[in-house]
């Protein structure tokens, strides 16, 4: 489905739950991050961004997983604004950022 994306930031979850996060675009997900365009602009092999997906579940919906098979990206996932799986260390620039090249899977 489509998932909504801010290039270039990493957005807090805080600002988008509360409003104060800018107009976000949207990308189809699964989907390579090369085949995507913001704004008519293609996304480059490398950079950042946020993806921002809100799923709403009955009070008896079963647990649900994710897998996220990218190696060599680093990235954080959060449910409710708590930090669930990552991988390497997500940063803004080369310097600050630490990718890992590991395949992962959460039940939350």
């Amino acid at each position: 489905g489509d998932w909504q994306f801010w290039r270039d930031r990493l957005v807090a979850p805080s600002d988008i739950a509360g409003g104060g996060a800018p107009h976000p675009a949207l990308l189809a997900v699964p989907g390579r991050w090369t085949s995507q365009r913001v704004d008519g602009v293609p996304l480059a092999a490398e950079g950042i961004g946020t993806y921002h997906l809100r799923v709403l579940l009955p009070k008896d919906a079963p647990p649900l997983a994710m897998r996220h098979n990218q190696r060599f990206v680093a990235w954080d996932v959060l449910v409710n604004g708590e930090r669930s799986i990552h991988a390497g260390k997500v940063g803004t620039d080369e310097e600050s950022t630490n990718s890992a090249g590991q395949k992962a899977i959460v039940i939350g």
